[in-house]
């Protein structure tokens, strides 16, 4: 499996710099926590995710960028955030 370049990923990110240090700490961790529990998911469904929900690129151009149809882009970015979230969840409850 493929991981994330984690300079690559912090890079793409966005950070407030006007926000209290407190509160970007707390983004900052967590992003960690998503990059994380990202990274150990299937290198393929980890793109999709990348591309879709944290480089803002549409179903259609991710798609397009993966090589994939459309249908399947769609159902590896709903399970991809299925598994995040579960993963975060048990994260938060551990």
């Amino acid at each position: 499996m493929q991981l994330v370049q984690v300079d690559d990923f912090f890079a793409s990110l966005k950070l407030d710099p006007l926000l209290e240090t407190e509160n970007a700490f707390l983004q900052k961790y967590e992003l960690e926590l998503i990059y994380t529990h990202l990274s150990n998911m299937k290198e393929l469904q980890q793109k999709a995710i990348m591309l879709v929900d944290l480089k803002g690129f549409s179903y259609k151009e991710a798609a397009e960028l993966l090589n994939v149809k459309l249908p399947y882009l769609k159902s590896l970015v709903f399970r991809g955030r299925r598994e995040l979230e579960k993963r975060l969840r048990n994260e938060v409850k551990g």
